[in-house]
């Protein structure tokens, strides 16, 4: 059997936020059941995680989980998403004999999940405030083969894209993103996109889609160090290697606001 990644999250990809929540640990165990509505064809060979084995699982919802609701109907990620969003519902994890994610229940959550789905919100968007702090020093390379270092681009303005293939929202705002780079090409910024995916990954998704960022791979440690939580996450350095802007999420003036933060570093 594959080795297991101990991860006790979710990674849940919402409209604008990427939400880390601990389903059904309770002070009191694992006490939220789904409902018995759901047929055993649907689930059949999988079995409802118990607490010891979400700590071994690597529970990373993607579009093409099976999930449920528990009257037995199956729904769509886009779907989802939004029962997701309003912190009143929690997902029951479904593994089958080798401990692999196959299917997920859609269930309304506890009192007690909804405080600690908002304790978490509150805490990943405080973490992502870091206007006006030192940038956290990096030193990375491209799929490319390009190298950059915080040091080497002092004097230049960086705007770092936080995100991943898997995450919807972060493709939707890919093409408002280039045009940001074809804007500013002969400026002094630098745009840089950092992801936990491979390269082989990245190269697959990029022959199907233009991104015309900097695409720099398996940067988890800049990824933790950044304390990034949530994606897409925005950041824009500024010349003095300082944090000038920070936002989270896909909205509709998410670009615009990275616009207007470069244009305003280069009066500077």
């Amino acid at each position: 059997m594959r080795r297991k990644a101990k991860i006790l999250t979710v990674i849940i990809t919402l409209f604008c936020v990427t939400l880390t929540v601990h389903y059904g640990q309770t002070k009191n165990g694992n006490k939220n059941k789904s409902s018995n509505t759901i047929t055993e064809n649907l689930l059949k060979g999988l079995h409802k995680a118990t607490d010891k084995e979400k700590e071994e699982l690597n529970l990373s919802i993607n579009p093409s989980l099976k999930i449920y609701t528990t009257e037995g109907k199956r729904i769509t990620f886009d779907d989802f998403l939004p029962l997701i969003q309003s912190g009143n519902y929690s997902l029951d994890p479904y593994i089958n004999k080798s401990g692999e994610l196959k299917a997920a229940v859609v269930r309304p959550a506890t009192e007690e999940e909804k405080s600690e789905m908002k304790k978490i919100l509150s805490k990943a968007n405080e973490e992502n405030v870091q206007i006006g702090k030192s940038a956290k020093p990096f030193n990375v390379a491209d799929i490319n083969g390009n190298n950059f270092s915080l040091e080497s681009l002092k004097g230049k303005i960086v705007v770092i894209n936080f995100w991943f293939v898997e995450c919807k929202p972060c493709i939707m705002e890919i093409p408002e993103l280039n045009k940001l780079v074809e804007e500013f090409k002969d400026k002094d910024v630098i745009f840089l996109g950092i992801t936990f995916n491979d390269t082989t990954k990245l190269n697959s998704f990029l022959e199907r889609n233009k991104f015309n960022y900097n695409i720099i791979p398996k940067s988890k440690d800049v990824i933790s160090n950044y304390g990034i939580k949530s994606f897409p996450t925005h950041i824009v350095i500024d010349q003095y290697s300082k944090v000038a802007f920070s936002t989270t999420g896909l909205t509709p003036n998410t670009i615009s606001k990275l616009k207007n933060e470069i244009e305003k570093l280069l009066k500077q």
